[in-house]
């Protein structure tokens, strides 16, 4: 069945179109205008536009198909890893590591800059952005800050961030380079990350719940069917609030185990997970089988989680991040959709 989509205007559908094709190539494979067309259930003469199109902006290129192919006289089509640029940016209480991407994903710039104690946050993300301007064409960026996010603004569990609290910053960086950004809280960018490298091992059924730490708080983040649980005011899993809740490193070791044992106790009550996965950090190093035991012993059998303890926080962030880079055009076209409909 032909895809089919009933826009107001041309250019409306043309952008649909466009998206659809270079999803057909993000597998690097060169393909005809017939098997795009094919793939992505689009008529021949809307591939045949939006390839010429795409041709002439130099988004994608022309290639001979190998010699073995039967196909290996027609014209085929790859994607230009090089025409364009994501951009991520990692943010803690002490660094910003910026990290340039292009279209096919490859790292190919990536720099940590010491937070500066003398001048503006908000200066030193577009003095930083702006260089970066200078050698890449950066079609989206997406950052992520150790605070709870909720439409751009960032409530700081510190004094780090404490300028910044009521200043809308996406707007900010979004009017000032005319790109989309997204701001995202570290946690949910580092799950969402884990969950989209591992998607097709994950359970459906189960809740996927995340534990990591802000400031000695646990921060949690709850993934269902994919999506992450925000909450009203993308507040959910933030446990900076709860005095309780706050780890201290003079714990000794019985009250750390009692902390832990607390947390899990809690997750595996409000949402009966399967499994419960720790970011490693400095907070939480590792986590011994015989604590495990002791945890599913205190619950009872039908609670138990497996509990999971998951290394390279910054990996898994940095690849949220580039995941919501690549989905952000899409889902701002598909917002001004919903827009035209009303």
């Amino acid at each position: 069945m032909e895809n089919s989509f009933s826009f107001s205007n041309s250019s409306t559908l043309q952008i649909v179109n466009c998206s659809l094709v270079k999803e057909s190539l993000e597998s690097g494979e060169a393909l005809t205008k017939q098997q795009i067309a094919q793939m992505m259930q689009l008529s021949l003469p809307a591939v045949n536009a939006v390839v010429e199109q795409m041709l002439q902006t130099g988004e994608i290129i022309e290639k001979r198909a190998g010699f073995l192919c039967v196909l290996k006289n027609e014209k085929c089509y790859i994607l230009n890893e090089n025409h364009s640029f994501k951009l991520t940016v990692q943010v803690d209480f002490e660094k910003a590591v910026f990290t340039v991407c292009n279209y096919g994903d490859k790292k190919v710039f990536c720099q940590s800059k010491v937070l500066p104690k003398n001048q503006p946050a908000i200066d030193f993300f577009i003095l930083s952005i702006e260089e970066l301007f200078k050698s890449y064409k950066i079609t989206s960026c997406a950052m992520a800050f150790p605070c709870a996010v909720n439409r751009g603004f960032i409530y700081p569990a510190c004094e780090k961030f404490s300028e910044l609290e009521n200043i809308n910053l996406q707007a900010v960086l979004q009017n000032r380079f005319n790109i989309p950004f997204v701001l995202q809280n570290a946690v949910n960018a580092a799950a969402f990350g884990f969950y989209k490298k591992n998607e097709s091992f994950l359970f459906e059924k189960s809740p996927l719940i995340f534990a990591g730490f802000e400031e000695n708080y646990p921060k949690i983040c709850t993934i269902i069917e994919g999506k992450i649980l925000n909450g009203f005011t993308s507040f959910a899993g933030n446990l900076s609030s709860v005095n309780k809740m706050r780890f201290s490193s003079s714990f000794s070791s019985t009250q750390k185990e009692e902390y832990f044992f607390e947390v899990v106790e809690y997750l595996a009550a409000f949402f009966n997970p399967q499994i419960i996965y720790f970011f490693k950090s400095d907070i939480i190093q590792n986590i011994p089988e015989d604590f495990k035991t002791k945890c599913t012993k205190k619950l009872p059998e039908i609670a138990q989680p497996k509990i999971e303890l998951i290394d390279d926080f910054e990996y898994f962030c940095d690849f949220g991040l580039l995941t919501v880079c690549k989905n952000v055009s899409r889902e701002t076209f598909l917002s001004k959709v919903e827009q035209t409909k009303d």
